[in-house]
């Protein structure tokens, strides 16, 4: 007779992690917990409406699964994770003020859906992936896309805030009626001759030293950035993914010199730096809203 753990693992569960971006959207899929299939990003530009939206992920996701048991959600914020609605949002914005959740069980025709802001997803997954855990660690998980977010994980637990808006930071004033979106997010890109954050990274590829000046600063802004936060919370770990951080060659060393000048605190070898090279953490952070954001 099977007890109960292998009863658990005999029965096949399909789950389906979803990551909306800015601009793109991509989905993973599942067998328990073993990939069985990883979307490429698909545009989001193109949908006028969240109606379309659903049905084309429900409609490509049908095709390799004949049913979905679990989905997690990663969404750009501000949102609600409890009741899944999203707020208004800035960079999505056929959700704003919609309950994706509840439109999300529709089009799957799933009962069990979570929804939570693409950072914190992506902090879960980092977190869930990190080799060596220690109880006292703390992970800042980064986003750097159109826009750029923080999840932060605090001894195995994902750290909310008193109403889960912790984290919500690229649109902090600045001198100057400037943001961190014009520092980081994509009206930093926007001032670079309309340049796309990728046409910039093919350009540096090929030497181009105007390119590669732009990621320098561009790291310098991070490091900005980030010696606040590293102040606030003082992490052990820090990773960084979003589709920019492709580009981490070109600013990474920005970044760091810049903490270790202005950064009071900041100790590089008490600082383990990873970023996402295969783009899984995302995905994974949607497996992790399953387990309700424990990972101890």
């Amino acid at each position: 007779m099977l007890n109960l753990k292998e009863l658990y693992f005999n029965i096949l569960m399909n789950k389906l992690s979803i990551d909306f971006g800015g601009t793109t959207y991509s989905f993973l899929i599942f067998e328990n917990d073993n990939i069985l299939l990883k979307s490429p990003s698909f545009d989001l530009k193109k949908f006028n409406n969240y109606q379309d939206l659903l049905f084309e992920i429900s409609n490509k996701v049908s095709k390799i699964v004949d049913k979905i048991d679990f989905i997690g959600v990663a969404c750009p914020g501000p949102l609600d994770s409890k009741s899944g609605i999203v707020l208004n949002t800035p960079n999505l914005t056929i959700f704003q003020n919609l309950n994706l959740k509840e439109e999300i069980k529709k089009y799957f025709k799933c009962s069990n859906v979570n929804i939570e802001n693409d950072a914190n997803v992506y902090a879960l997954g980092s977190y869930y992936l990190l080799k060596n855990k220690q109880d006292n660690d703390v992970l800042l998980g980064i986003t750097l896309g159109t826009g750029i977010g923080f999840g932060i994980i605090i001894n195995g637990r994902l750290f909310q805030g008193s109403y889960g808006m912790s984290g919500e930071y690229e649109l902090s004033p600045l001198e100057n009626n400037k943001t961190w979106a014009n520092l980081i997010g994509y009206r930093f890109f926007e001032n670079q001759e309309g340049l796309t954050p990728k046409q910039i990274f093919d350009k540096a590829e090929k030497n181009d030293e105007v390119s590669k000046n732009i990621w320098k600063e561009y790291g310098k802004n991070i490091g900005m950035c980030l010696s606040h936060v590293i102040g606030v919370i003082n992490p052990n770990h820090i990773s960084i993914g979003g589709g920019v951080s492709k580009a981490k060659k070109y600013f990474h060393k920005s970044m760091v010199e810049y903490l270790e000048k202005y950064c009071l605190i900041f100790d590089k070898q008490k600082i383990n730096f990873f970023y996402d090279e295969e783009n899984l953490h995302m995905y994974y952070g949607g497996l992790c809203l399953n387990k309700k954001y424990i990972l101890i």
